[in-house]
């Protein structure tokens, strides 16, 4: 699959009106999580969160895939698991414990890792294209870094079931299952950021926190991040994993 042309980068982040909105634009890898996309999140959430007058990040995306998940064209296992580059895990728990509210609004199909990207977001719009479909099992992976955040949405039993058929879930079926909050029939997503930050007109940055905070005390706490990466790495070092994914290189499928 070919990389991002040079004036289509991985994201485009812009701020107005108490919001940091960041739009996944490299459609030639599906919106994958490359490791300059990772940083770019993470530097959008630095923007959020040095704002003072932000409430919300929300995340976007370009194309007819909204995330693909890890990036399967780079080196495996992926070089963050070494702390070489910002990490996918740290991502996702930063997402989910910002001091800011972080919202996906997802018009497209979310794959893998994508589908752990958007569960770890406080609140998921699903739009009439959006799917969500955990494909991690197919190619001899375990979605270790995605589990538990899919767990506190669903439920263990649910996210293992996900997992283990790899079914693919409407907007609706998300819906019902806990992967999405609200399925949007709004004529465009722009419409769907505007009904985002009306929802927060009278909320406090402060009280997004609070909440927050005593919203992961009542959840299950996340396996320590050594035992995620271990079990990340395992799975990418397996010579069934290496062999499909391979393939699917040479296919030009990922």
């Amino acid at each position: 699959m070919p990389p991002c042309s040079p004036q289509d980068q991985p994201i485009a982040t812009r701020y107005e009106a108490g919001q940091v909105t960041v739009n996944l634009t490299c459609m030639e890898r599906r919106n994958a999580l490359t490791a300059e996309a990772v940083s770019g999140l993470h530097n959008a959430l630095d923007e959020a969160e040095d704002r003072s007058g932000c409430r919300l990040l929300v995340i976007t995306a370009r194309g007819s895939h909204f995330c693909s998940g890890i990036d399967l064209t780079s080196a495996l296992p992926p070089p963050w698991l070494t702390d070489q580059e910002p990490s996918v895990s740290t991502l996702l728990n930063r997402l989910a414990t910002s001091t800011v509210m972080t919202a996906a609004v997802v018009d497209g199909a979310v794959t893998a890792g994508g589908v752990g990207l958007t569960a770890a977001c406080d609140v998921v719009i699903a739009r009439s294209a959006a799917s969500f479909q955990l494909t991690e099992l197919r190619l001899g992976l375990v979605p270790a870094v995605i589990l538990p955040y899919l767990a506190r949405r669903t439920g263990p039993h649910r996210a293992g079931a996900l997992a283990l058929l790899g079914e693919t879930l409407s907007a609706e079926a998300a819906c019902r299952a806990g992967l999405a909050d609200h399925v949007s029939v709004r004529p465009d997503s722009e419409d769907d950021l505007r009904w985002l930050r009306g929802q927060l007109t009278a909320v406090r940055r402060a009280d997004i926190h609070t909440l927050k905070a005593y919203r992961d005390v009542c959840a299950a706490p996340l396996p320590p991040a050594e035992t995620v990466k271990e079990l990340v790495r395992q799975s990418f070092e397996s010579p069934a994993a290496r062999r499909r994914i391979e393939a699917l290189r040479r296919m030009g499928l990922v």
